[in-house]
């Protein structure tokens, strides 16, 4: 089955929940993917032709998706999807540490049995995936999703949802530099202390240490992206 014909039979069958919802999904996994250009136009005719969605439901997903900031408003032209720039990746960076040190510091005083179960569930299904020296494998999804799963589990305590799903969306943003910038893990092996080392802080209870890890993970994480974002051949 095509990716078209799968889109179309989760529409029309309910898989997802309405027609808006599969193509809201469906082009902001194209966006996150890389598979839509950063930049490009969004024109609905085109769309159309790669999506099995009508023009209604593909303005509204288009409008959410600019919500997010994840697409544009382009004068007279509809959408397009928003650019990488350095300025955009240095906000990105301010949010998550601005979100991410209080929602850390809540998990461990909170420190309930069950975010500490899910945090060390978490972090055994990361650690075998870690980037090591050397690794050529590239930064795929999988490893995506479990680096992601691991740091919404160290917040996971907070005790705001609606702050875990707005950190959640900017990893995914981040996600999308990280993309665009790593030819592979390796260039991410120097961080697989640092995600130990912030288990055993939180899990110990020392919030202070917790919070200063987490820091200086967020920071040299996302300069380590602005670097090779700088390096990029201006056409990419």
């Amino acid at each position: 089955m095509t990716k078209r014909s799968r889109l179309q039979t989760q529409a029309e069958t309910g898989g997802l929940d309405t027609v808006t919802e599969a193509t809201y999904q469906a082009l902001r996994a194209a966006i996150l993917s890389l598979e839509l250009k950063p930049g490009s136009l969004l024109p609905i005719r085109g769309l159309q032709r790669r999506f099995p969605f009508g023009p209604t439901p593909l303005r509204e997903a288009l409008s959410r998706l600019a919500g997010e900031g994840l697409a544009m408003v382009a004068t007279q032209r509809g959408f397009r999807v928003a650019p990488l720039s350095a300025d955009d990746l240095r906000a990105i960076r301010l949010q998550c540490i601005q979100l991410e040190i209080p929602a850390l510091r809540a998990s461990i005083e909170a420190n309930s049995p069950e975010w500490r179960e899910g945090l060390e569930r978490a972090y055994a299904a990361f650690a075998p995936q870690e980037a090591q020296v050397g690794d050529l494998r590239a930064v795929d999804r999988g490893w995506e999703k479990l680096h992601r799963c691991f740091h919404l589990a160290l917040l996971g305590g907070c005790g705001s949802n609606s702050l875990l799903a707005r950190i959640g969306m900017l990893y995914e943003m981040m996600d999308r530099y990280r993309r665009a910038t790593l030819p592979g893990l390796a260039h991410v092996a120097y961080h697989r202390l640092g995600h130990e080392d912030l288990l055993r802080a939180a899990l110990s209870g020392e919030a202070d240490r917790a919070e200063a890890l987490l820091r200086e993970h967020l920071q040299e994480a996302a300069g380590q992206i602005a670097t090779l974002f700088e390096e990029l051949p201006p056409e990419a």
